[in-house]
């Protein structure tokens, strides 16, 4: 069982995190920054499992084991059934072709490297293949998980040797990181928004509030100042969903204002000022209890949706994509994701379900995809008339493998030296060229 007080108001600052991250990937425009409640969550993960370890440490009753079979119980169970899920609506939506690509999703989210996948494969989170990528979202989990192998080793050999310069160590670590951030995000803007190295000091800055608080063993919220630092908070992660821009690069100095909120709204917000009512409040509160549900299910079924409008070119409504993932995450939160936690008979069905959900993405990711070409109209593909290799030969190797029941008519050898001549004609209704088109792969598209 956690050795630290439930804080409501804290379920409440996940539900200021999740909603935004949702609006924005439905495609509302008007919130630019609503990716930045990942950011939240971060900073949220960090100070949580930090005080967890320390107080346990203190009592002397810690391991490692305990706090990676509790990290488990808590993601484990309904990441599984959304993988599954996914699994299985890719099985029916999308084309054979790219059942490789979501087993290989699938199977990177429980090696614990769905960021370094997700990074292969959609390279820039604002990509139109990242609209393709039911499992995308996965990458902030990776993130997480990776730090929570490395860190608790971190925190635990600086109590046993440097208990006294903790804090300063951590804040080391901390700088360390945001510098890589800084810099990754202007010479490789892609790593530094997947990668753990340059995320890292977020994450820290809820470890350091942590290590603050537990040594202080005071509650910053009774401060005199509390209720306007803890305003403060509030309006720094707003406002980020509204002005923050991938344009400026991210996240980099921008990622500053939402972390810094963040560290505001936890140290300083209590149930007895508005700020923490608002969010302690019961609907809100259960916004948040949710909102790991909310955004595992989200991501996949406006992809899913998508897909199904490219192929039906029937445009799901943005209400009933809302109402299909609260759905969902009730149904996850109540079914799977609290029996997980709570009951002490859980090990047997959550190992079943992950092995599951395992089975089936590498059965996708193995399953061998021969097209029977005779469903298909003959398909013939003009673009090597107008290639400007001299001599043409029939393909071979990948090329072959990669055009199978393709017909591609080759240019007539009498014109070999055409190119170097006068240009590759290629006269359709007559002797004289009808059309000339000039350019590059673009114009060759067009032709």
């Amino acid at each position: 069982m956690s050795s630290i007080t439930y804080r409501p108001e804290v379920d409440g600052l996940r539900a200021l995190a999740v909603v935004p991250v949702i609006l924005f990937h439905l495609g509302f425009t008007w919130i630019q920054g609503g990716f930045v409640g990942v950011d939240v969550f971060f900073v949220i993960s960090g100070y949580l499992i930090s005080l967890i370890i320390l107080r346990e440490q203190q009592q002397g009753v810690f391991s490692f084991r305990n706090f990676w079979i509790r990290r488990a119980r808590r993601i484990l169970p309904a990441l599984s059934s959304v993988v599954l899920a996914s699994m299985i609506a890719g099985y029916f939506i999308l084309f054979r072709l790219d059942w490789k690509n979501l087993g290989g999703q699938g199977l990177s989210v429980f090696a614990l490297i769905a960021n370094l996948n997700m990074w292969k494969l959609a390279a820039n989170y604002w990509a139109p293949a990242a609209h393709e990528t039911p499992l995308l979202h996965t990458w902030s989990l990776a993130v997480e998980e990776q730090f929570y192998l490395f860190y608790p080793l971190l925190l635990i050999t600086i109590l046993k040797f440097a208990k006294q310069h903790t804090f300063k160590l951590i804040l080391a670590a901390t700088i360390f990181s945001f510098a890589i951030g800084l810099y990754a995000t202007r010479h490789f803007p892609a790593a530094a928004f997947y990668l753990l190295p340059p995320r890292a000091w977020e994450l820290a800055a809820g470890c350091l509030l942590a290590i603050l608080t537990n040594q202080r063993r005071a509650d910053f919220s009774s401060a005199r100042i509390a209720p306007v630092l803890s305003m403060l908070g509030v309006v720094g992660i707003t406002a980020s969903y509204f002005y923050i821009s991938k344009a400026r690069g991210f996240p980099g100095y921008q990622a500053v204002f939402p972390v810094i909120g963040t560290v505001l709204v936890i140290a300083f917000t209590s149930r007895e000022q508005w700020t923490g009512r608002i969010l302690a409040s019961a609907p809100v509160s259960y916004l948040g209890k949710i909102s790991y549900s909310l955004y595992l299910w989200h991501w996949p079924v406006i992809v899913y949706a998508h897909l199904l409008n490219q192929q039906s070119s029937y445009a799901v409504p943005v209400y009933a994509l809302i109402g299909i993932t609260l759905i969902l995450s009730v149904g996850s939160y109540h079914l799977i994701e609290k029996p997980a936690r709570f009951s002490k008979n859980w090990v047997l069905p959550v190992s079943v379900l992950a092995l599951t959900s395992i089975a089936a993405s590498a059965g996708m990711y193995s399953w061998r995809v021969h097209y029977n070409f005779s469903e298909f109209s003959p398909v013939v593909w003009n673009g090597r008339v107008y290639d400007v290799t001299p001599n043409q030969k029939p393909w071979e190797g990948f090329m072959k493998d990669r055009m199978a029941g393709i017909t591609a008519p080759l240019r007539e050898q009498a014109q070999s030296q055409a190119f170097a001549e006068q240009g590759i004609i290629k006269p359709y209704s007559g002797p004289d060229p009808e059309i000339v088109v000039f350019g590059d792969s673009h114009a060759l598209m067009w032709a």
